[in-house]
């Protein structure tokens, strides 16, 4: 949700592209450390118990930006944090998911698994854009 609109948003709050990049490092940075420690974190505490609190997160800050989308009133600084949020969360989530799939399936069935996991999350990962 973030990759689309939100760019779109503030370039049209500020009609600067170096506010849009600056959305796009505020989202990259923290996906990135998240991602370093994702895995750990995950080992470390209860899957199932990282995935509701981050899929909980996700799901506070996109209702956020969707509210201040409506409201027009967030400042670019308070979208960003917002955005760095749900990347880090996103990423510490999608880190959790991968590592309940073994522990839900057979060890015959992993690969297959594993498989339509992958591909669920390209499929989802997609972007589509209407090009008129």
């Amino acid at each position: 949700m973030v990759s689309g609109p939100v760019p779109y948003q503030i370039y049209l709050t500020t009609h600067s592209l170096f506010a849009v990049g600056l959305v796009g490092l505020f989202e990259a940075v923290p996906g990135v450390l998240a991602g370093l420690y994702g895995g750990g974190l995950t080992d470390r505490l209860d899957s199932r118990s990282l995935q509701l609190v981050t899929t909980g997160v996700v799901a506070i800050t996109s209702i956020s930006l969707a509210v201040g989308a409506i409201d027009h009133g967030d400042p670019v600084l308070l979208v960003s944090l917002i955005v760095a949020l749900s990347a880090a969360a996103s990423v510490v989530d999608q880190s959790a998911r991968t590592a309940t799939v073994p522990r839900l399936v057979s060890r015959r069935m992993l690969a297959s698994a594993s498989s339509l996991t992958g591909s669920a999350h390209r499929r989802s990962s997609r972007r589509t854009y209407d090009q008129r």
